[in-house]
C-alpha cells in the first residue's frame, strides 16, 4: 500500500472511479495507459468508445514473480443463473434444466456469441473451443482475445473465499479506504482501520474471526 500510495502522490495512477463522467473522459484523451478489468469489459470498451479501435490491446494483468507460473488472475463481476423459491414445484425441474443449458450447451454457448460477439462464458467447452480461441477481434488491433481470456481463466487463483457478509466489506471499503485514495491519502492507515472494522463487525455477528 506504501507503494500505491506514493503512485497516486507522484501522479503516476489516478483513484478515479471507473464507470463515471471523469473516467471516461480521461480514458478517451489518452489520460490512462492501461485498464485492468475483467474480460466482459473489452466488448463494453469496444461498442461504447468506437473512438478508441486499433489503439487498444489485450493482455494478462501484471503480477510479481520470474515465471509465467507465478502469474495469477482473478475473477471480476460475473453473472449467474438462479431459481428463487417463489418458483412453482411444478416449474422447477424445467427452470434448473434450462440453466443448465443456457450455461453449457454448444448450442447456447454459439448463440450468446452469435449475439453478442466477445461475450465469455466459464463453461470448459467454450474455453477449449480452438475456433473461438482463434477468432480475432478488428477491434483490438486484429488480437485474438479470447486466446488471452482462456489463458487468464486458467490462472484463476482459487485460494480465498468470499466472507459472509461480503456487502459489509465492501461498503466498509467504501467507507473507509476510499477517502484516503487521494493525494496525501493514508493508504496504509486505511487498510489497518478496515481489517478492524470488518472482524469488530464480525464478532458482533456471532463469527469466529481467525487471524492468519
Amino acid at each position: 500500500m506504501e507503494r500505491i500510495q506514493r503512485m497516486i502522490d507522484e501522479g503516476v495512477i489516478a483513484a478515479t472511479a471507473t464507470g463515471t463522467d471523469q473516467f471516461t473522459r480521461d480514458f478517451l484523451d489518452g489520460r490512462y495507459a492501461t485498464w485492468i478489468d475483467g474480460c466482459w469489459r473489452g466488448a463494453l470498451i469496444a461498442s461504447n468508445m468506437p473512438s478508441l479501435e486499433g489503439k487498444m490491446t489485450v493482455e494478462l494483468p501484471p503480477a510479481y514473480g520470474d515465471s509465467s507460473a507465478d502469474l495469477k488472475t482473478a475473477t471480476i463481476g460475473g453473472s449467474m443463473l438462479a431459481m428463487t423459491s417463489a418458483c412453482p414445484k411444478e416449474k422447477q425441474a424445467a427452470a434448473i434444466a434450462y440453466m443448465n443449458w443456457v450455461s453449457s450447451d454448444p448450442d447456447a454457448i454459439e448463440a450468446w456469441q452469435s449475439y453478442g460477439g466477445s461475450y465469455f462464458n466459464a463453461a470448459k467447452s467454450f474455453q477449449t473451443d480452438s475456433e473461438q480461441a482463434n477468432i480475432t477481434d478488428d477491434f483490438f488491433r486484429g488480437e485474438k482475445v479470447k486466446a488471452v481470456y482462456f489463458e487468464s481463466a486458467s490462472k484463476i487463483n482459487d485460494d480465498w473465499d468470499v466472507l459472509p457478509f461480503n456487502s459489509q466489506y465492501a461498503q466498509e471499503f467504501v467507507d473507509t479506504v476510499v477517502p484516503e485514495l487521494t493525494e496525501g491519502g493514508d493508504l496504509y492507515n486505511a487498510l489497518g482501520k478496515w481489517q478492524s472494522n470488518l472482524e469488530t463487525y464480525a464478532k458482533d455477528q456471532g463469527f469466529n474471526v481467525i487471524d492468519k
